[in-house]
Formats: structure tokens, C-alpha cells, sequence
């Protein structure tokens, strides 16, 4: 940004000294100003489209390195390293492709910013020497006029180029900003009611729902449940049923399309999400480890936590033993794998995630 704009108000300033010192030639400035941000103009439209379009082949990319590395295993054990292997190269293909392609457009739109510049410098000269020989303005004003003109050119073409780069940031800022000026349905920072004391009651009622991917593929319809405070409920069905997608609905990472979800009477919606939140304990399906400590592990539930609330439900959880055995117990740093370890404690089945590695 500040190259462009020294170079842009250098540009400026020398057209000014130009119109004071000779008009006849300053005047040229509004014929070679619009040819250059007409051909400027194009080329940096061309770029814009076709750094968008970079963009999305570089995630396709991305996401095919990522599956496949993040499930190499997998990978492995099916045969499939020739598959991934296609898949990388026709991503790769494309983007080849396209590099051909934006080459060419980048070279022949500074080449015709280059024709445009030299073209301007003749004409400058050419009007600059006619004026002198008509007397209508003197040697020296005419030569001042003509180089600042000439300087003029110089500067707006070194500018130019930074069309390309401005093209590059606004389409990988384009889904960025879309995201940031979003506003979500579901808000963390809505106020809401605060229950000063929840007991744990769960009714849900007539609950239709549908996932905004997938509006064609209704996953609940007219589900009804109520479950007491205290009682041990098992949701059994098959995969894609709604099991998960009912848990989700009671911690309103969605909302119902209709009917109610209440939590000791209250409506959910009504009621503060970061309240709603701290009050239930999940273990979800995919969970996932941070990097850090256990310790820190642990104290994302309760960021203010102490080291005997941490010991605490590591007990209640029935992994104390365990971690006690590592090398730094508590201190031990963790990694993003994740192990099953199924445990039973006061006759409810819980299931813990955790894989500890030391470094």
C-alpha cells in the first residue's frame, strides 16, 4: 500500500508541474492517464478472478494433504497411496494450468503497460517539441513540463504492479470478511436468563430438524422426550438416526426448526448460552486434545481450576492412576491423537478420550 501510494501522488504532483509549466503538454495527461488505467484496470480485473479461483484450487489441495496424512494409516491399510497420489496430482494439475494461463495474462498486461508508457513518451516529446517551435512556450518550461510528464508515466507503471498484489489480498480477504461481518443466529455474547440453580429436568418437545447442508434430509421430525433429573437415558439407533444431533440440539449448537427444548421448565433459547454451556458435561463423539498440558486439558471445563479440582475429576473420571504414571504426571504434554478407554464409575458408562505422550 505505501509503495502505490508514493508512487501514485508522485504521479500527481508531476502532472500538476506539468499543467504550471506547459498546459499544451499537461494536457496530454488526459489522454495518457485513462489509457493507462483502462489497460490497468483490466489486467488487475483478470487477476482478481483468477486469484480467486487459485484460491479455491490451493484449499482443494490442502484438504486432500490433509485427509490423507491425517489418516495415513487408513490409507495404508486399504492401498490407497496411488489414489491420494492422483488426487494430489490432479489438484496440482489444475493449478499448473492456471499458472500457464496467469503467466500469459501477466505478461502481456505489463507488456501493454510498457507499450502504453513508451507510447505516452513520444507523443510528450513530439507535442513539447511543437510547442517550442511555435513560440507558444519557452524551451525551458517545455523541457520541465515534458519530464515530469515523462516521470509521471514512469511512476504510474511501478504502481501498477501493486494492482496484482491488491487483486491476491481481496479474494483471499473475500471469505474471510464474509465470515467476520456474519451474524450468527446463535450468539454466545446474547444476554440471557441465568438459572441460580439448575436441577436437570429435559423435556423436549415435537422437535423438527434439519441440518442447513442438508435441508432435503430431515433428521428429526416430531421427537418428543423428557428426561428427569438424575435418570439414565441411552439414545439407540442407527448411525445418522439423530443421536448425536438431539445432544447438540440440548446444548444449542443448532436450533430446533420447531417445537421447545426445556431445561427445568425454561425454553433454552431464553436462556444465556454460556450459562446454558458450563452446566453440561459432554464427552462428544470426535472429542479432541489441545495442545498443552493434562492439566490444561482438564482446566478448559473450569479455566479457573485448581490443582486439587484437577486431581478431583481426574478421580471421578477414573484416570488419576494413570496419569500418575507418566514421567510428569500432570505436567505431561499432550498430543491431537486420540485413544478409547472405556471406564465404568457408580454404575453410569462413560466414555474418556485421552492419549498422553511425553516429549
Amino acid at each position: 500500500m505505501g509503495h502505490f501510494i508514493s508512487n501514485f501522488s508522485t504521479f500527481l504532483v508531476a502532472v500538476i508541474v506539468a499543467f504550471v509549466c506547459c498546459w499544451e503538454v499537461g494536457m496530454l495527461s488526459l489522454l495518457v492517464v485513462p489509457m493507462l488505467l483502462v489497460v490497468g484496470a483490466t489486467y488487475a480485473k483478470t487477476m482478481i478472478g483468477m486469484s480467486m479461483t487459485r484460491t479455491a484450487f490451493v484449499s482443494e489441495t490442502t484438504t486432500v494433504v490433509e485427509q490423507t496424512l491425517s489418516h495415513i494409516k487408513t490409507v495404508f491399510s486399504f492401498v490407497g497411496e496411488n489414489s491420494a497420489m492422483k488426487s494430489f496430482v490432479k489438484c496440482m494439475d489444475k493449478q499448473y494450468k492456471l499458472s500457464k494461463k496467469e503467466a500469459f495474462i501477466k505478461g502481456l498486461g505489463l507488456g501493454m503497460l510498457q507499450i502504453v508508457t513508451f507510447c505516452s513518451y513520444s507523443l510528450t516529446i513530439y507535442v513539447g517539441a511543437v510547442a517550442v517551435t511555435r513560440r507558444s512556450a519557452k524551451a525551458g518550461e517545455t523541457i520541465a513540463a515534458v519530464i515530469n510528464i515523462l516521470s509521471g508515466a514512469i511512476y504510474l507503471s511501478n504502481a501498477a504492479p501493486d494492482l496484482q498484489i491488491f487483486s491476491q489480498a481481496k479474494a483471499a480477504g473475500k471469505e474471510v470478511f464474509k465470515v467476520i461481518k456474519r451474524n450468527p443466529v446463535i450468539s454466545s455474547e446474547s444476554n440471557g436468563r441465568i438459572l441460580e440453580k439448575v436441577i436437570g429436568d429435559i423435556e423436549i418437545r415435537e422437535v423438527h430438524f434439519t441440518y442447513p447442508s442438508r435441508e432435503d434430509n430431515p433428521i428429526l421430525q416430531g421427537f418428543s422426550l423428557t428426561v428427569p433429573a438424575g435418570k439414565i437415558v441411552a439414545l439407540v439407533g442407527s448411525s445418522g438416526c439423530g443421536k448425536s444431533t438431539v445432544i447438540s440440539l440440548v446444548q444449542r449448537f443448532y436450533d430446533a426448526m420447531s417445537g421447545d427444548i426445556l431445561i427445568d421448565g425454561q425454553n433454552i433459547k431464553e436462556l444465556d448460552l454460556k450459562s446454558l454451556r458450563r452446566n453440561i458435561g459432554s464427552v462428544s463423539q470426535e472429542p479432541s486434545l489441545f495442545s498443552g498440558t493434562i492439566s490444561d486439558n482438564l482446566r478448559i471445563g473450569k479455566m479457573g481450576a485448581t490443582d486439587e479440582e484437577v486431581t478431583e475429576a481426574a478421580k471421578t473420571a477414573n484416570v488419576h492412576t494413570f496419569i500418575s504414571k507418566l514421567p510428569n504426571q500432570y505436567s505431561t504434554e499432550v498430543r491431537l491423537y486420540v485413544h478409547k478407554a472405556r471406564t465404568v464409575k457408580n454404575s453410569q458408562t462413560s466414555l474418556l478420550f485421552y492419549v498422553c505422550e511425553s516429549n
